[in-house]
């Protein structure tokens, strides 16, 4: 099929989507041409957290030795997450929602939102790290292994908050209301005015912060919200991305690999193809199953992806995708549709389904006067947001845990202007009808409480109904029950908190405040008026208040990980038991979920596990030999420079690493990668080489002069003209071809030498060249065996003072060069 162009609709041009992803048949194409290497770690799963494995895997790749392919069930509908833009009439969201799975319709699942992102780009931001320390765990050692905690919090944490920018406080969030308020929140929780909220010294700061923080803003600083949200630049010269969805790494993944293969030419000179990029998306592919064929040990691999692309009138194609040997395959979706792949996959494993663990979560919006507040306060519209820990202690001794996401408004009417500052701001987009009541009397205050499930508890489960479908149970158990109990009463003596004993309001249903007495018990106040209003009859919720169990989008477990192998789908590797080349990636890894929103957790396993894909998959590292130097890491073209055709960028190609090989590209004019560091006047150049198809040609050149030094138009021409090349051609082009002198192995064109050539390896073969440049003498070793020694004779060419080695780049063939080392005699 042909490539897409760039689709018009009626408003746009589709730019941003044409340059992101590719179609499947762009993608197949690119692994199938005779230099094209097969994509090594594909992720099913565009969504929160396929896009941060990926974007890992491609950057943290030095030796860029790894393909990576996404593939995606929904297209590309937003370019970042929606606040971040202006606000978007209609219903996003409801766009892209898709609950393709059977269950209980008083869960009232929220369900996926198909689409490049899924649902980082609408999350609230809130991304809390899991308690743990001395007094308080939320990673029980019993179920998480001690070696992966470690790991995580010494490492995959905190580059993944930093990441999420939750490593800093917010900027953005400040003033003199915020101030307030957080300090009477401390107060209430040092004045025992809530009852189970964690001490602020019982908790962990994770925040980078001044060492000379006054101890007493240390302990403040312990309630700042964790919001995704970066809104200061990074570092100089660079804007801020504001709140974070993995939209903007798909895009910068695409870019990068865009530009590492631009000005790559096919072997016609036509423009070049995406036969080197490393990587790319698909979206629109609906991944069904994952065959399978026998592996050692009695495990399986996965050798074939079977999907169906998603055309925009409706139809479905089916299309597979190969697995090489020695790739990988991330499951990477929602919890519940990976849990799905995997029962339509592996039919033998045992504990799939099971653990599903998901959040509880209550709402209460309040409004206090003003008067409540200190005198003093600016008119002027202020927000804040802060988070509270809570821990319930049940009979048995044990914790549950959950907290307090608390966000406000207030101080000023609000303009049109406002209106737009708040959407932008609100941490939860589902409060932002409510922080706009706020005005120049009143301070809206949300209070959203969310506790964790009980894992393993046998009520709660997936389990496969039929061929990509499954049925989704969720049901709280008594523990849970009592810990929402919990959870709402903390948030009612929070709220008292904040009302600093006068009486405030509370929202109602219909939108209108209801006055209530400050020592009024809340969770007895008949019809409770509350945001959310879903509430059906027999539900088993408080009416008005809690939210049902599939409305958070927090799924988990079902996957979980672990390192029993009786207890566990995944083990500490992330890896499916069982499947050589199958893991996971997302919260269906979690074994317990605890009170966090899973983004940061997600996000630290995606991290994790890419670095053990990056360092356990086969890749090159490039040796040197005793008393050699290394020239080329494999990792950079640092102390390396390409030449240039004055006019012409581009025609001369270049190099590119691959698998920690500079690999040159097509060209339609003589090129040459030159090593800036003059030689010393006698030495030994030992490199491996390879070419692609049997015709192809190069050269390795010797003792020549800085190419930008003889006004040249062509500077590669100077390395020959001025130096020597060690010929790199079977098929010996030349007058007449098949010369020993245009062979393999031979200085080329230069009859003064002798000969004992022989064939180099076969095409995709790498070559060993020993070369020793000893005064006017050059002896040439190929594959351990001498091919030729010359002596030069020109004055005016191959003198030893001030010169370089370089690497030619041949019209028309690919050839790519490796450990690169030199010895001086």
């Amino acid at each position: 099929m042909a490539n897409v162009g760039i689709e018009k609709t009626t408003f746009t041009l589709d730019v941003i989507g044409r340059f992101t992803c590719n179609a499947d048949w762009e993608a197949l194409a690119a692994i199938s041409r005779p230099h094209a290497r097969p994509f090594d770690i594909i992720v099913v799963g565009g969504g929160s957290f396929g896009p941060i494995l990926a974007e890992n895997v491609y950057f943290d790749d030095k030796t860029h030795s790894r393909r990576v392919l996404v593939l995606e069930a929904g297209p590309m509908v937003l370019p970042e997450h929606q606040q971040n833009l202006p606000v978007l009439g209609g219903d996003i969201e409801k766009l892209v929602r898709d609950v393709p799975w059977a269950a209980d319709g008083k869960l009232n699942f929220a369900g996926l939102r198909v689409m490049l992102g899924g649902r980082s780009a609408f999350f609230g931001g809130w991304s809390p790290q899991l308690l743990d320390n001395a007094k308080h765990t939320e990673m029980p050692r019993d179920r998480w292994p001690d070696a992966v905690v470690t790991e995580l919090k010494d490492t995959y944490l905190p580059r993944s908050a930093e990441q999420l920018a939750v490593d800093e406080t917010n900027d953005f969030i400040f003033g003199p209301l915020h101030e307030v308020l957080r300090q009477r929140l401390a107060d209430g929780i040092d004045g025992g005015k809530v009852d189970e909220a964690v001490p602020l010294d019982d908790l962990d700061l994770h925040l980078k912060i001044d060492p000379a923080t006054p101890p007493a803003e240390q302990r403040l600083l312990r309630l700042e919200a964790p919001l995704a949200v970066q809104s200061k630049s990074p570092r100089p010269g660079f804007f801020p991305f504001n709140k974070f969805s993995t939209v903007p790494l798909i895009v910068r993944c695409a870019r990068e690999a865009q530009f590492e293969i631009e000005r790559l030419l096919n072997e016609d000179g036509t423009e070049g193809d995406d036969t080197k990029k490393r990587f790319m998306i698909v979206p629109r592919i609906v991944v069904t199953k994952l065959e399978t064929s026998p592996a050692p040990n009695g495990e399986v691999r996965v050798a074939k992806i079977k999907a169906r692309r998603r055309e925009p009138n409706g139809n479905e194609v089916p299309v597979d995708f190969p697995v090489e040997s020695g790739a990988n395959v991330v499951i990477a979706m929602g919890t519940i549709e990976s849990t799905r792949l995997v029962f339509d996959s592996f039919t033998n494993l045992s504990n799939v389904g099971s653990n599903l663990m998901a959040h509880l979560r209550s709402n209460v919006v309040i409004r206090i006067p003003r008067s409540s507040l200190l005198p003093n306060l600016p008119s002027e519209l202020q927000s804040s947001a802060l988070f509270m820990k809570g821990a319930h202690k049940f009979g048995d001794g044990t914790f549950g845990y959950y907290h307090l996401q608390i966000t406000s408004a207030g101080l000023d009417n609000l303009t049109d202007d406002d209106h737009v500052e708040l959407f932008m701001k609100v941490p939860d987009i589902d409060f932002y009808e409510d922080m706009i009541e706020a005005d120049d009397q009143h301070v809206v205050i949300t209070i959203r409480g969310i506790g964790e499930m009980e894992s393993r508890n046998p009520a709660s489960h997936i389990k496969r109904v039929s061929d990509s479908r499954v049925e989704v149970t969720i049901v709280p158990s008594a523990r849970d029950e009592e810990l929402w109990n919990a959870l709402d009463t903390a948030s009612d003596q929070v709220a008292r908190v904040f009302a600093a004993g006068q009486q405030f309001e509370i929202r109602k249903p219909d939108g209108s405040w209801k006055t209530v007495p400050f020592g009024a018990d809340l969770q007895e106040v008949t019809n409770l008026p509350l945001t959310f209003k879903d509430r059906q009859p027999g539900d088993r919720h408080i009416p008005g208040r809690r939210d049902r169990l599939g409305t958070t989008h927090h799924e988990a477990g079902g996957l979980h990980f672990g390192s029993d192998p009786a207890t566990t789908v995944t083990d500490e590797h992330c890896r499916i038991r069982g499947v050589t080349n199958a893991y996971v990636a997302g919260p269906a890894l979690f074994p317990t979920i605890g009170s966090p929103n899973p983004m940061l957790t997600g996000t630290a396993f995606a991290r994790r596990l890419a670095t053990h894909l990056i360092d356990t998959m086969p890749h090159h590292v490039p040796t040197v030999d005793p008393g050699f130097t290394l020239m080329f890491d494999g990792l950079t073209l640092g102390g390396w420079a390409m030449s240039t055709i004055s006019g012409e960028p581009g025609r001369p190609g270049r190099f590119l690493v691959v698998d920690g090989a500079l690999e040159g590209t097509h060209a339609t004019g003589l090129g040459l990668l030159w090593y800036t560091t003059a030689m010393p006047l006698n030495y030994v150049l030992k490199l491996q080489w390879k070419r692609f198809r049997h015709e192809d040609n190069s050269g390795v050149l010797l003792r020549f002069p800085d190419p930008r030094t003889k006004g040249y138009r062509n500077t590669a021409s100077v390395a020959s003209h001025f130096g020597y090349e060690v010929q790199i051609d079977e098929l010996g082009v030349g007058n007449p071809n098949g010369a020993n002198k245009f062979r393999t192995g031979a200085i080329y064109n230069e009859d003064n030498q002798s000969f004992s050539l022989k064939p180099a390896k076969p095409a995709g073969e790498w070559n060993d060249y020993e070369i020793r440049v000893d005064g006017n003498r050059f002896t040439v070793f190929l594959n351990g065996q001498q091919v030729t020694d010359f002596t030069n004779t020109d004055p005016n060419r191959g003198q030893p003072a001030n010169t370089h080695v370089g690497l030619q780049i041949h019209p028309g063939s690919r050839v790519a060069f490796r450990n690169v080392q030199m010895k001086t005699l």
